[in-house]
């Protein structure tokens, strides 16, 4: 989702959906080792998807409802006007958003006794 954070962050450079935290917890990085802990025959199925996106009510409405995963979006919720108009600029200027998400899947089994 790096092309959403980089376009918010042209329109204001303190709107950030630093997810570091919650990755550092458990994430696509991480999980396998803090998994083997307590299962065994981890295996990762990996996910990148590129979206392309041409609704812009719809796209605003999924970067609003990250409200909460980060405190660095408030300059966002607080100027809801401008951040719509300078989105509606970019799809004017370039007719679509590219949206690159990059999951995985853990599947593991339970350590037998």
């Amino acid at each position: 989702m790096k092309e959403r954070d980089v376009m918010l962050k042209d329109f204001d450079s303190k709107i950030s959906f630093n997810q570091e935290i919650l990755y550092q917890l458990f994430g696509y990085e991480n999980g396998k080792t803090k998994l083997e802990k307590y299962f065994q025959d981890i295996k990762l199925y990996d996910r990148k998807e590129v979206y392309e996106i041409t609704d812009l009510d719809l796209y605003y409405q999924f970067i609003l409802s990250g409200k909460g995963l980060s405190l660095n979006l408030e300059p966002l919720y607080k100027k809801k006007k401008q951040p719509y108009e300078y989105m509606q600029k970019y799809l004017n200027k370039n007719n679509l958003f590219y949206l690159t998400t990059h999951a995985g899947m853990f599947v593991a089994r339970k350590r037998k006794k």
